[in-house]
Order: structure tokens, then sequence, then C-alpha cells
């Protein structure tokens, strides 16, 4: 049988509405007894846990016969797991959730049910959690940014209530302005700077703060850039044309390990740098620089990014030059320090040494620069009255092999007769003293005659000599005379003249053979000259002796040699510098080839990364869209689901409410009957 009650209050004045009809109350009656409906005597209520602790749900029902106690989860049976326990006890049931999670939110819900009727108690689920902050695993790392370029910071967040956020950079608190903006999601907290600088990196914090706790982590973040200038350029040492530099490490390296240090030089009058050397260490020696200059140095670091300003020059450095006398910096405006370029400073190398190399080749002095001396024989000052008078052709270089020797200046003294060759027989050099002694007349006869006025100076001055032995300058102004006559009337040496000058050299190199090493042939050439074999030119010629050498005219050549020599360094040197200054200006165009190159692929790779960044977070957004499309379809079944059992049981209830009311009757009926026969017995009874 099911019984509801209600209450009615009554005074003088009436009664009042009843109440609400309470709980239904069956009680059935069957064989073993009667049956009653349950009823929860401690029912579920609303409750708030935290998050990651443990929740605990109890009721206490009654009911007979003992009716089966069931749990739920926003409609969906919970059953005992690692997680969550379900234990009943009697008329006592607890459903306990360990490490409870933000997905444990929802309704709790706990029927009972026997044969007697259906029970249900319901109640709310609320979980409140400390703020936790998750940071992807490059947050770890560290995040890497170049120059100029939007630093996007996105941080995980999480807690109940919401929590608030606080950003921190370097430990002051990061505030939104014109650069800086700032956003705060149900899951995630958002920074973005615009335009990065160097000043921008550094250690960045995320604080999150609720009533329940709070939360922090802290990443760096770097941004690149070239590095900054080196720093103390000094001149460590100086030692004869080499040069040590040392410097300190730039206060700032871009965030990148400096690669190299470019070391460039600055000469005085040059208005470019020139790029020295090329190292790791903070000291380089630089070499070869050019005596007599005065330097300036700077320095640049280079990284992965890009190459620094340069450093502040040095002081300035000067160069002696010890064979020029130049051991210290002459003043300014001097011609060693003009401010001249280059081009101008190669334009005036080139110049000397074209003057150095038409020195070398004609250092003889001229006729005209002769001079008497009371001290030398007339003889030789009257031959040299002779050449005086003659138009000289332009010189040519004299060498040993030529014929007769070049004029020299006038000792202040007679120089002393060279000694007789040993390898000549004595006979020999008295016939060729013999032969000298006469006038050369037959060659002349060959050759084209000197002018009248000259012809008669030269035999006047060989018969005023008569038989003596002539001097060694006597023999040069002869030779010299000779010479004369083998040139034309325009002061140029003719076809025929030269012929015969080179046959004459010729001979001379016969007749100047080295004496045999046999004694005994070397007395049979005295008693007989005339065996001594010679070679006869086209144009015969007289013997004449072997000319003096002197210690000048090795000295002179000599110093030709050296001038030559270094005429040929210098110019050597010039070549260098050129090829230098071309490979430099070459290497300057090619690094801004190459770093316009390099600018583009990094603008390439930035648009590339941006491209990528963005269809990423279009897939995530995608992602989340799709996700909460397919949770809402879910949700949406689960409540269809959830509907259409709360129909079922509801169905259910009427059904068993309308077999009870249907049982309840049919009870009444048979008491009735039951009653009516017992009375009808009675009745009888008593009739009887």
């Amino acid at each position: 049988m099911r019984y509801q009650f209600r209450v009615t209050a009554e005074n003088s004045y009436g009664r009042s509405e009843p109440s609400q009809l309470s709980e239904p109350f069956v009680i059935s009656f069957s064989r073993g007894g009667v049956a009653v409906a349950p009823m929860f005597s401690t029912g579920l209520s609303d409750t708030t846990g935290i998050e990651n602790e443990k929740v605990e749900f109890m009721v206490k029902v009654e009911g007979t016969p003992t009716p089966k106690i069931s749990w739920f989860k926003d409609g969906f049976e919970v059953f005992s797991n690692r997680r969550q326990r379900v234990s009943t006890d009697g008329d006592i049931s607890m459903l306990v959730i360990h490490q409870t999670a933000l997905s444990d939110e929802g309704e709790i819900k706990c029927t009972a049910t026997n044969k007697a009727g259906h029970a249900v108690t319901k109640a709310r689920l609320s979980l409140e959690a400390p703020p936790s902050i998750r940071l992807q695993r490059q947050y770890e790392d560290g995040l890497l940014f170049e120059l100029g370029e939007v630093v996007r910071l996105k941080v995980a967040v999480s807690g109940r209530p919401q929590p608030n956020i606080t950003w921190f950079h370097n430990g002051e608190e990061l505030k939104p302005d014109g650069r800086v903006e700032m956003a705060v999601t149900d899951k995630h907290a958002l920074v973005k700077i615009a335009d990065a600088t160097r000043l921008d990196r550094g250690e960045y914090q995320v604080k999150a703060k609720n009533s329940i706790g709070d939360d922090s982590a802290s990443f760096l973040v770097t941004i690149t850039d070239r590095p900054l200038p080196p720093e103390n350029v000094v001149v460590v040492m100086t030692l004869g044309r080499c040069v040590t530099l040392g410097w300190s490490k730039p206060q700032d390296d871009g965030g990148c390990m400096i690669g190299n240090y470019i070391v460039e030089y600055y000469r005085i009058g040059w208005n470019m740098w020139l790029k020295a050397a090329t190292c790791r260490q903070l000291q380089t020696t630089i070499g070869d620089l050019i005596e007599g200059s005065e330097y300036k140095f700077r320095v640049k670091a280079e990284n992965p990014y890009g190459v620094s300003d340069p450093s502040e020059e040095s002081d300035t450095v000067f160069i002696p030059d010890p064979k020029r006398g130049l051991l210290e910096p002459p003043p300014k405006g001097s011609p060693v320090l003009a401010e001249e370029t280059p081009k101008e400073w190669m334009e005036k190398r080139r110049s000397q040494s074209e003057h150095r190399h038409k020195k070398s080749k004609s250092p003889h002095k001229e006729a005209s620069e002769w001079t008497e001396d009371e001290s030398l024989p007339s003889q030789v000052v009257l031959a040299h009255q002779v050449l005086k008078k003659v138009k000289l052709a332009p010189q040519r270089t004299w060498s040993e092999d030529s014929q007769g020797s070049p004029p020299r200046e006038v000792p202040e003294k007679r120089p002393p007769v060279p000694p007789k060759r040993k390898h000549r027989p004595q006979s020999l050099n008295r016939n060729m003293r013999e032969q000298s002694a006469s006038p050369p007349t037959s060659p002349m006869k060959r050759e084209r005659k000197l002018p009248p006025h000259l012809q008669k100076e030269f035999e006047r001055v060989y018969a005023q000599m008569g038989d003596r032995e002539p001097s060694p300058e006597t023999i040069a102004a002869s030779r010299r005379i000779k010479a004369l006559a083998k040139l034309g009337g325009d002061g140029e040496e003719t076809p025929a003249a030269r012929a015969s000058r080179r046959s004459e050299v010729a001979a001379s190199k016969v007749t100047t053979r080295k004496p045999s090493r046999s004694p005994r042939r070397r007395e049979r050439e005295s008693r007989t000259p005339s065996t001594v074999r010679e070679v006869t030119p086209r144009t015969s010629i007289t013997p004449e002796p072997y000319p003096p050498r002197t210690s000048k005219s090795s000295d002179k050549e000599q110093e030709e040699r050296r001038n030559e020599e270094r005429l040929r360094k210098e110019e050597e040197l010039r070549r260098k510098e050129e090829e230098l200054i071309r490979r430099m200006e070459e290497l300057k165009k090619r690094e801004e080839e190459m770093k316009r190159e390099e600018e583009r692929r990094e603008k390439e790779d930035l648009e590339r990364r941006r491209r990528e960044e963005e269809e990423k977070r279009l897939e995530e957004e995608r992602r989340q869209a799709q996700a909460a499309k397919e949770l809402e379809k879910t949700t949406k079944v689960e409540r269809r689901r959830r509907e259409e059992e709360e129909k079922r049981l509801e169905e259910e209830r009427r059904q068993a409410q309308a077999a009870k009311e249907l049982e309840k009757t049919t009870k009444v009926e048979w008491g009735r009957e039951l009653s009516h026969d017992i009375h009808s017995s009675s009745e009888m009874m008593l009739v009887l």
C-alpha cells in the first residue's frame, strides 16, 4: 500500500490550507511481511572540493526489503576503479573520489530501488584549483628572436577560480604600453612585444594567483643582433715594420658568441681604411708596414648576425725608416705627411722609379763637365780641349767589352801607372808601345776622318809626345778621339763603324787570352812574338794596351746594380700594393653582395617562419573548433540520452504507481470481502 500525508492547521476561526504532500510511503504485503519503499534518511548536498584532493559522498537509505543503491555522474553510472571507489554497508553507501580533477565537476546522483519503490537524491560537485602554469619544451631551452621581430609569449594557465596574471621582466613588473600588449584567456596568458630591441632580452617571469594558492614560471628570451664595437684598442708593442695590437671584448656580443675580430689600418695621407688581419684572439701582430709612414688602427667584432661598428681609433704609430734617417715622425705639413690619395702615392712612386732608372742608365758626366788641372800633363789637357770642341752624340752605356773607356772625373793627383800584365810577353808590350807612339794613320784612312782642324790638333799632340811613353790618361784620350772618328757628322755611329767596333772587340778578346801554363812554351813565345796567334778582323787595328781598371768604376757598377735592385723591389712592392688595393675593393664588393644576399635570405626565412606560425595557429584554431563541435555534439547526445533515461524511469515509476494503486484497490476490496465474510460468519454464529 502507498501512502502520502499532509497536514492542516486549525483554530477558532477555521482550518488552514493543507500542506504539500509528503513523499509516497508504500507498504506492500507479502508472505514475509510488509514491503516498504526506499527512502533516503541522509541525502546528498552540493559539495565544493579542491583539485587533486579527496572528495566523499555518503547516503543513508531505509526501505524493506533492502534497496539496491547505484551512483551516477552526469547520467553515467559510476563503478569502482583506481581513482574512485563505491562502497555499500547495510543502509549506508559512499562514493570516494581520490585526486579529483576538473573533469569530475558535474551532477552526482544516487538511486535506491527495491520492489516497493524507487528513490533518488542529487547534488552538485564543484572544484577549486590552485593556479598551475605549464611551459612548452622550447621555453625551457630559451626563446630566440631577431632584432626588430615581434616577440609573442604564450603560457598555459589553469586554476579555479580564474587566477590573476602578472608578468615580470628582469625582476620589474611588465606593464602594457605602446609596444607591449597583454591578454588572458580561459587557458592561456599572452604577451606581445612589437619591434624587439636588445633591451627586451633577459628573464621573463609569469605569476598566477587566486584564493587557493599561486604559481610562477620563468624562462629566458634572447634578442640577437650584431655585436657592439670592441673597446680599449691599444698598441702593445712596435718592432721594426711590425705592430702588435690588443683590445677588449665588446660589452654586448649580440646574444651570440663572437667568431672573428677584423683589424683595419689607416695610413696617414690616405682617406680609406684597409683590412689588415682577421683573428679570434684579443691580440694580433700586423707586419710589412711601409717605413716612414704613420698608421692608425681599429677593430670590428663579427658574429653570425653581422659585423659591429668599428671601435675607437688607436693612437697614431710611426714606422721609422733608418735608411732615410726618419726615426721620428716629421712635423705636420711636411711632404712625408702630405695628404695624398693612394693613386697619387702610386703615381709618385712610379715617377720616382722612372727617374732613378734613367739616372742609373746615364751615370757618366758629359765632356763639358771636364775641368783643367795644372797637375795634369799638358798633353792630357790639350786632348781634353780637343774633346770640348766636338759636338758629342747622346752617351750610351759603356761596358767592359766596348772599345775605349768612358770619360771619368779627373783626379786631383796623377794616378799611378798600372803594373804590366805578367801573361803578356815583354816584346809584345814593347811592340804595342811602339805602335801606339806613332800616329794611327792607317785606321783613320779606312774610317771617316775627323774635321781638318781636329785632325791637325790630333797630329800635333802626338808629334809633341815624341818617343816618350804615353800615360794612361793620354791613352784613354786617344781612344776617345778614335771613337769620335767612327761617328758621323750628325753625331751618330755609322754601320761600318759599328761593324769595325765589334770586330775590334773580338780581336781584343783573342789577343788578351790567358798565358800558357808551360814554361817552355812561354819562353818560346818570348823569343818569337810572331808566333802569337792573332785573329785579323775585317778592318785591321793597332793593338793598344789594356785600359786601367780603377776601383771607382767597380763602385759605380755596384751602385748601379744596387739602384736597379732597389728599383725592381720598389716596382714589385708597388705592384703588390696595387694588387692589394684591387683585391680589397673586390673583397669589399663581394662582402656587400654577400651581406645583401644574407639579408635577403634572412627576410625570406623570417617570412617563411611567419607563414608557418600563422598556418600552425590557424590549424590549432581549426582543431579547437572541431573539438568544441565534437564536444557539443557529444553533450547533446548525452543530454538526449539522459532525457530518454529520465522519461523511461518516469514511465516505470508511473507504471509502478499504477500497479501499486491497483494492488491497493485489490487489497481493499479483498479486505472488504474478507471483513464482510467475517461479519457474515459472526452473524451466523450469533444466530446459531
